[in-house]
């Protein structure tokens, strides 16, 4: 499955994310949306890639510690063979203008990709107009100011606000403290009750 879902999400991380997300949770029902949330949230805040950081959350919570390694190399392995052939064809043929024009042709595509998988993706996490107005502040933040300061403090005073507003409330379906209590006491994900076939 993620080898596949490697193999065929062109764009850069918005558009495989939002591939594993329609594969896991709307063809296989494998996790609810908000679990995939969780595990964009989590793969965000931490270094490396986000898309292959989502992969091994994925990964983790289907399988165990095997899933993650599973979804570690078939997430990375599509993109390494594929950037060692464009440098190849790139440095024997890169000089010649068709080759040139045919790679800014691709630009408008991924554009096209990573704004269709945005919008999928926001219209999931938005359930509200206050989550919308966090969620406009953060980006205009981040396109007003810029740096990673700025980031840090966004994400924080999103944190804090998210927890002032919706601290009390948790989404349908959702039992954070029994997913604690699991992690807590070190269950193996891919035993607690979610199908992975």
């Amino acid at each position: 499955m993620f080898l596949r879902i490697a193999c065929t999400s062109f764009g850069g991380y918005m558009a495989m994310i939002s591939v594993l997300q329609h594969t896991v949770v709307q063809r296989r029902k494998l996790m609810s949306d908000h679990d995939v949330l969780d595990g964009i949230s989590l793969a965000s805040a931490l270094p490396g890639p986000v898309a292959v950081n989502v992969v091994v959350y994925v990964g983790y919570r289907l399988r165990g510690m095997s899933g993650a390694v599973v979804g570690l190399y078939a997430a990375v392995l599509p993109a390494f063979v594929l950037m060692l052939t464009f440098s190849a064809v790139y440095f024997r043929w890169g000089y010649l203008p068709a080759v040139g024009k045919v790679f800014m042709g691709v630009m408008p595509v991924v554009a096209a990709v990573l704004m269709a998988a945005a919008c999928n993706m926001g219209h999931k996490a938005l359930a509200g107009w206050r989550d919308s107005m966090i969620a406009v502040a953060a980006a205009g933040a981040v396109l007003g100011l810029g740096g990673i300061y700025v980031t840090f403090l966004i994400i924080i005073s999103s944190s804090l606000l998210g927890w002032r507003l919706f601290g009390k409330s948790a989404p349908a379906g959702v039992e954070p403290v029994h997913a604690a209590r699991e992690i807590a006491a070190g269950a193996n994900p891919g035993r607690s009750g979610i199908r992975s076939n």
